[in-house]
């Protein structure tokens, strides 16, 4: 690699001003924007790679995937650019540290400091996640610490190499490793198929090192450690530090887990976890709980802090990001453990990695941050800085037919941990598409039955072309204006006389902006409805739509004054159920955090169970802390059950085993035969009988559904999950 520019060198519109650091395969310098005035790091790629035409149309995509993403805290790309000679990226120029220098400065951290950098990281990476998006490189020194007013606000950086969760494995199509050994995870080393939980492997990993100051799989070569990622059990932190609670094991166990279905299913709801074990509240530092994403301007540098010097390439704590080792391949011949079948099969999965791994061609970014500081954010009557909005997705796409309900329909984003009323609302739909948006109409819903008509009839222009929509109640224009807009806020407008969708949209009256909704609690599920009014074109909605949510924290929602608080939990992923056996997955679970206190009451609901012989199937409920309750063991007293919501309460007057199906779809939880019949893992007896057997315990946690059909004869599903609604007070 030959990149040398020094100080004055002219590079596109940038002029160098000084050398940051050096990576194996890039240079990263600081240097001024001369088109706008301002401060910006710039990463330059070796020339052999700009070579790479294959390298290059990646770099193109993967650098417009980076651009693309909004958060606090991930470090924001300006440009990626083309020399001819060179590839190049700038991004805001970051002043400060990272965490790798913060840790071999201080040798280990604590658990208060280590849950507050690391858990803003965990939601930028969950934001990342459901835009389809995987790091595949989380390590300390892609974890940029700014200082801002004497408080650390940590930066994710190196997004660079991020791909669609579609892709098949950590290699590259030449064999190209993605990942850092010391944090790389099981699969990513046998080159399967990536996803969100990868880089929560790695986070876990992050997560170990701050409390302990090691690397969890301290090896002498590239290759052992390798070995100790795909076979040893992950250590426990607690050897290391005796001050803290042996539930941090669990949740660093949980976190590095083999397989990816044992992990938690956010990198959120693993921070929230430790939060939680060592005393303290999930989302720390005002973050929303349960992956709820900020949107927020990011803070302030404060007045020119140091940047740490650059160091040598020999140096073990550069303040950039380094390329990640690359094995040496004598390693290869490192004896393997003995033991034969498996364990020749993994020796070969080691010797394919190793291969890989020689041929490592790292990240495409690093963070750079902002020059001057910017004006403080304006100020309410009260002088306290205005809160700011939290932003809930459902990235799902949406389909929308020629004439009729789109498909979901309605389409849901729940919402929980919010504290206080709400103060705005807005709602973004992310790539319609539509030869004529006029015939499309919305109708959002929210949990407390307020609605508003986002648009009926108001479509003021043809042939929406992946066209982004932000619905807010102070935008200048409407979708009925002459020139319709394009990727713009619209005030909602209903040009006809409401939403004309059939049941089961609600009926009028319908509101007309979304203030409807301000003074009411945020907490729960909100509906938006989708429908074509007329056969002309089909359409979609294709990044789906989200929630812009801000709150009033001093208020408080109308329920919540004098009597418990309420939230509802889901998983909206289909259940199968086979003719005679375990259905898929076995169990399904759902993540419960942020909630304070203890039960008082739970729910259960069954969303579109399809079976035609409900005495055949067993379905058991198993809360965070081993308490359980068997919904149903050969209790069903109906047959052809076609797509029912069943929703179990204790207070319900019927029960599945009466003569008749149930009237309504409100129904009590029995076991007409004793225990659940399932097979391991479920759980053994004792089994509860009711649902009033979780009451005064922790909601917090992992929640499991056992479901297991006991006869042969028919198959059946669960086409909407289940979700949970839990009362604690």
């Amino acid at each position: 690699m030959s990149i040398s520019l020094g100080p004055g060198a002219e590079f596109g519109h940038y002029r160098i001003e000084s050398l940051l650091g050096r990576g194996g395969m890039s240079v990263v310098y600081l240097a001024q924007d001369e088109n706008l005035g301002r401060q910006v790091a710039i990463k330059v790629l070796a020339p052999e790679l700009a070579a790479d035409e294959n390298f290059r149309t990646r770099f193109t995509r993967e650098s417009q995937l980076a651009a693309g993403l909004e958060h606090p805290n991930i470090v924001p790309v300006y440009e990626a650019g083309d020399t001819g000679e060179h590839l190049f990226i700038a991004m805001r120029y970051v002043r400060g540290s990272d965490l790798r220098t913060l840790i071999t400065q201080q040798g280990r951290l604590g658990p208060e400091q280590t849950a507050s950098l690391l858990r803003p990281v965990a939601t930028a990476l969950d934001a990342a996640h459901r835009r389809g998006l995987v790091h595949r490189d989380v390590k300390p020194a892609n974890i940029l610490i700014a200082i801002d007013e004497g408080e650390e606000h940590p930066y994710l950086s190196d997004f660079g190499l991020t791909k669609h969760t579609a892709s098949k494995s950590g290699l590259t199509k030449t064999g190209q490793f993605m990942g850092t050994v010391d944090y790389v995870a099981p699969e990513q080393i046998k080159g399967e198929e990536v996803d969100g939980r990868t880089d929560e492997y790695s986070l876990a990993c992050v997560l170990y090192q701050c409390l302990s100051g090691k690397v969890p799989f301290n090896k002498d070569t590239d290759v052992a450690t390798m070995f100790g990622h795909l076979q040893d059990e992950p250590p426990r932190v607690t050897e290391h530090r005796s001050d803290l609670p042996a539930e941090v094991d669990d949740v660093l166990g949980r976190g590095m887990a083999k397989e990816r279905d044992e992990r938690y299913p956010t990198c959120t709801a693993m921070l929230d976890a430790f939060g939680q074990t060592v005393g303290m509240p999930s989302g720390p530092r005002d973050t929303p709980s349960l992956a709820a994403t900020m949107v927020a301007t990011p803070p302030q540098p404060a007045a020119e802090p140091p940047m740490l010097p650059p160091a040598p390439e020999t140096s073990p704590t550069p303040s950039v990001a380094p390329v990640a080792r690359a094995p040496e391949v004598a390693a290869a011949t490192a004896p393997p453990p003995s033991g034969g079948g498996a364990r020749s099969k993994l020796i070969a999965i080691i010797a394919v990695a190793v291969a890989a791994v020689a041929a490592v061609i790292i990240g495409v970014i690093a963070l750079g941050g902002g020059d001057e500081p910017e004006p403080p954010p304006p100020t309410g009557p009260t002088g306290q800085v205005p809160p700011e909005p939290t932003v809930l997705s459902n990235a799902e796409a949406i389909a929308i037919p020629d004439s009729g309900p789109a498909t979901p329909y309605p389409s849901t984003i729940e919402v929980s941990g919010l504290q206080g009323t709400v103060s705005d609302v807005n709602v973004t739909v992310t790539g319609l598409t539509h030869g004529f948006p006029d015939d499309v109409d919305m109708l959002l819903v929210g949990p407390g039955g307020q609605n508003v008509v986002l648009a009926a009839d108001a479509g003021g222009g043809e042939d929406a072309n992946a066209q982004t929509l932000t619905f807010d109640d102070g935008a200048a224009g409407t979708l009925r204006d002459e020139n319709a807009p394009r990727s713009d806020a619209v005030r909602p407008q209903s040009f006809g006389l409401g939403f004309e969708g059939p049941a089961p949209a609600p009926a009028a009256p319908f509101g007309e902006t979304l203030a409807v909704f301000n003074g009411t609690d945020p907490n729960g599920t909100w509906q938006l409805f989708v429908f074509d009014d007329a056969g002309s074109d089909e359409g979609e909605i294709a990044g789906g739509w989200s929630l812009e949510i801000t709150v009033d924290p001093a208020g408080t929602p109308p329920t919540g004054a004098t009597g418990p608080s309420e939230a509802s939990f889901s998983n909206t992923a289909a259940m199968t159920i086979p003719d005679f056996g375990q259905a898929v997955p076995y169990p399904s679970e759902i993540e419960v955090s942020g909630m304070g206190d203890s039960i008082v009451d739970v729910n259960v609901t069954l969303v579109g169970l399809s079976h035609s012989f409900l005495e055949d199937l067993g379905v058991l409920v198993v809360g965070p802390t081993g308490e359980n309750t068997v919904l149903m063991a050969r209790a069903g007293g109906f047959r052809n059950a076609n797509d029912r919501t069943l929703t179990f309460d204790d207070q319900a007057t019927e029960v599945l085993r009466d003569e008749r199906p149930p009237v309504g779809d409100l129904v009590r939880p029995q076991a007409f035969e004793p225990g659940f019949e399932g097979e391991p893992p479920a759980p053994e007896p004792p089994l509860g009988e009711t649902l009033a057997g979780f009451n005064g315990t922790d909601p917090n946690g992992t929640w499991q559904l056992f479901v297991f059909d006991a006869g042969a004869g028919d198959l059946g599903e669960i086409t909407g999950g289940w979700s949970l609604t839990i009362t604690v007070g």
